[in-house]
């Protein structure tokens, strides 16, 4: 039986397709990320803040229990590095959420536990309420499904694949999300898109859209030009694809990955701290 989901549910899957694919395992531990507030804590799955013992059996199993915002009521403010035009894009995707489930995004008067929303060179949030201040990290303020994520992670929310209950909780059945052709076109050109997260530690994903099938090549490249390692090679179909990028055995810096398809070719780049 088809299952229809809630607009809310809708909402939690589009934030969460940003990670899939990626490979984070509930029991492995990353190494933290660099930002200036982090000091008692880490970064974990990419984008997850959690006390520095958190992989302490009984640390993580009172870490892991739900902490609800009392009355979907959330205190926050901005801290003064964020920019009006950054705090409107915030603002846009609070509204997301308070669109389709019973969330308010408030600002803070005196309440005690509240979130401060930062500007940083990473994307990250701690799950559920804290207590006390607590932060929302973020670098792409130009993608609103991004901040969508990490609220969804204050709200309380852990990436599906690593949830202790996964097998028993939620089976994402794709044929009652994307149905077919009909549903998603095919994209209209070809393009390279950045890698998420990024910066990123130790696995990032890179998305690609191809108009028709072809023949393509990623290949990573380090500052001087110097090839690495090949991401992807051979024939795909048209449409969009995902590729897992491992960077375990490689070196904090940045890095190129050029994608060649056809007469098509496209570079960006990447940054990976350990």
């Amino acid at each position: 039986m088809n299952r229809k989901f809630s607009p809310a549910q809708r909402l939690l899957v589009m934030c969460c397709a940003l990670t899939i694919g990626s490979e984070m395992l509930l029991a492995q531990e990353t190494d933290s990320q660099t930002s200036s507030d982090l000091k008692g804590y880490k970064i974990i799955e990419g984008d997850i803040i959690v006390p520095e013992n958190f992989f302490d059996p009984q640390i993580q199993a009172a870490w892991r229990q739900l902490r609800q915002w009392p009355g979907g009521q959330v205190p926050f403010r901005f801290h003064p590095n964020v920019t009006p035009a950054n705090q409107n894009a915030m603002r846009a995707a609070m509204a997301e959420w308070e669109r389709v489930a019973n969330i308010d995004f408030t600002l803070r008067i005196n309440e005690g536990d509240w979130v401060e929303i930062r500007d940083d060179t990473l994307n990250a949030s701690a799950v559920g309420r804290v207590g006390g201040r607590q932060e929302i990290m973020i670098f792409n303020w130009n993608n609103r499904w991004i901040m969508c994520h990490e609220l969804a992670h204050c709200l309380g929310y852990w990436h599906e694949q690593s949830r202790p209950d996964r097998d028993t909780y939620v089976r994402i059945n794709w044929e009652n999300i994307i149905d077919d052709e009909d549903i998603l076109e095919l994209p209209s050109d070809y393009e390279l898109k950045q890698n998420y997260p990024n910066p990123f530690n130790p696995s990032t994903t890179i998305a690609f859209a191809l108009p028709k099938p072809s023949t393509v090549t990623l290949k990573l490249f380090d500052m001087f030009g110097r090839e690495l390692a090949t991401l992807a090679e051979g024939k795909f179909s048209a449409g969009r694809h995902q590729v897992v990028f491992d960077a375990t055995s490689f070196s904090s810096g940045v890095y190129f990955y050029r994608m060649q398809a056809n007469e098509f070719s496209q570079t960006r780049r990447l940054t990976l701290v350990k």
